[in-house]
């Protein structure tokens, strides 16, 4: 009897998931963007020196467009945009193309926009950066990505479709956590923690332990510059020990 009781739940319950799997799915991406956009205010705390050296390189780049150029404004792609933690570090006067696969960012990008009014949001994308055939060939003067590739499952196609959006001596901006030294109790924290699942099934998909370095170098891009960068803050250690190996890139098309 007891047996056929816990079937039945269980029987209940699956029916119940199948049923409002749509609804379940829409809760969970609306709780992971509020959480994400409460992440991120802390990430860019400890990772503020790192962003500023890294988004300085922006202001070197002349746009492609003819109007843009003119104004001395650039148009940006920034894939993954989440809520907009990288609104303070872009020039002013930009036009934006901000993507994300999550459309409960959306609010939380306008709302955060409204902070920088200089800024143009052109148009939000619903999508991810591997399929973003709706954004045209070498329309962007610059593609900006940080903490978004490791939660990428096809990292070499993302690349592809970022050097088919940037005009040619486009940049590539990213700053992405990234596997720990070989031989680090780091390391095999991250193997474990992607291995089981247990990180990804949390942190919607994110894998701890991508040598993303040997990714990028084989892209295509014409010039790399990689740094190593650790965002270790000792006020937060417990947050990010887990993503203080990361890597800051800027590469030209």
């Amino acid at each position: 009897m007891c047996f056929f009781t816990f079937a039945t739940v269980c029987v209940v319950l699956f029916g119940l998931g199948f049923l409002f799997k749509n609804q379940i799915f829409v809760y969970k991406e609306k709780k992971f963007a509020d959480f994400i956009n409460r992440f991120m205010a802390l990430y860019n705390t400890a990772a503020k020196v790192h962003k500023e050296r890294l988004f300085a390189e922006l202001r070197k780049i002349k746009s492609k467009d003819p109007q843009l150029q003119k104004e001395g404004k650039l148009r940006i792609l920034e894939v993954g945009c989440g809520s907009g933690a990288n609104l303070e570090h872009l020039p002013k006067g930009s036009h934006l193309i901000m993507l994300d696969p999550n459309e409960s960012f959306r609010p939380l990008l306008e709302r955060n926009l409204q902070k920088h009014p200089s800024l143009k949001l052109e148009r939000f994308v619903l999508g991810k950066v591997e399929e973003m055939s709706s954004v045209r060939d070498e329309s962007v003067d610059a593609v900006v990505c940080t903490l978004v590739l490791c939660s990428v499952d096809d990292v070499a196609a993302a690349l592809a479709e970022v050097r088919r959006v940037l005009v040619p001596g486009g940049k590539f901006i990213f700053l992405e956590h990234v596997a720990a030294e070989r031989g680090s109790v780091l390391r095999a924290l991250q193997w474990f923690l992607s291995a089981s699942r247990l990180w990804p099934s949390v942190f919607c998909g994110c894998i701890l332990n991508k040598e993303l370095d040997k990714l990028v170098k084989n892209a295509g891009f014409t010039t790399l510059d990689l740094q190593p960068v650790d965002i270790f803050h000792h006020k937060m250690v417990c947050i990010f020990y887990f993503v203080r190996s990361q890597l800051a890139g800027i590469a030209t098309k």
